[in-house]
């Protein structure tokens, strides 16, 4: 009886160390952990997911001085792209997807441009994917002359992790303030670029790239085809107790023979 137990479980051991794990379905607005980071789902397609850091993860401006300045040639883009993504370990970067990045004009003023479209495995949300997945009030059906400079969405999404106080009073309430955040698209000027302020207002005038105080919230496509890092810990800990189980075995069957 002892026999077949501990083979059943040798073999139960052996299965889990063997079978990678599997990856979870997700849907858009889910939480969940990649990479050492909380990230919010905001879309599903084709085994891929759209995702958005939860939090602000740090302050950086947008480009390391003031100038006129597109996506493709920032400081911010070569940073994500660079040491931002070289600090996933091996097997979350393979499950990275590369992406067309697409750089429209300010779909408020038309200027400046947006500059050329870029391959990115990490980026900046636009103001259109912003639109997209979060609304924009209906601005964009008026005509030009008649939007708002700027508008509001679900304040949930503000991150609240850094409580900024406004004019050096610290009146705001930090349940319902959080820290501003950059996007991609250009401002109203090409030394400018829209964010997202800590109350979930949209500013599609923009702020000034050198700003070094502007919030960071990555986005990426994630492959969920392929199995997730589980890390050495728990492979570690089924090979030991498989190990362990064997030798239990093992030593059993000689004293049978003895």
């Amino acid at each position: 009886m002892k026999r077949k137990f501990l083979s059943g479980f040798i073999a139960v051991v052996f299965v889990f160390v063997r079978v990678p794990s599997v990856t979870a379905a997700v849907t858009a607005g889910q939480v969940i952990q990649f990479g050492g980071y909380d990230w919010r789902v905001l879309d599903v397609q084709d085994g891929r997911a759209l995702l958005l850091s939860d939090k602000v993860l740090e302050e950086r401006p947008y480009n390391d001085t003031k100038t006129n300045i597109t996506w493709a040639e920032s400081d911010i883009r070569a940073y994500l792209n660079g040491a931002f993504f070289n600090s996933f370990n091996e097997a979350d970067k393979a499950r990275i997807a590369q992406t067309t990045v697409i750089n429209d004009d300010n779909p408020w003023f038309g200027t400046p441009p947006g500059g050329e479209d870029t391959d990115d495995y990490i980026f900046l949300l636009s103001l259109d994917e912003l639109v997209l997945y979060f609304g924009d009030a209906d601005e964009l059906a008026k005509p030009e002359d008649e939007r708002e400079e700027w508008w509001g969405f679900d304040g949930v999404h503000a991150d609240k992790r850094m409580v900024r106080c406004i004019v050096n009073s610290c009146w705001c309430n930090s349940e319902t303030y959080g820290h501003w955040w950059w996007l991609r698209s250009p401002g109203i000027f090409s030394y400018d670029a829209a964010y997202v302020n800590g109350y979930g207002i949209v500013i599609v005038l923009g702020n000034s790239v050198h700003d070094d105080d502007g919030g960071v919230r990555p986005a990426l496509w994630l492959d969920m085809k392929q199995p997730a890092d589980t890390g050495a810990g728990g492979a570690g800990a089924a090979a030991a107790l498989f190990l362990v189980c064997a030798a239990v075995c093992i030593k059993s069957r000689k004293r049978r023979k003895m």
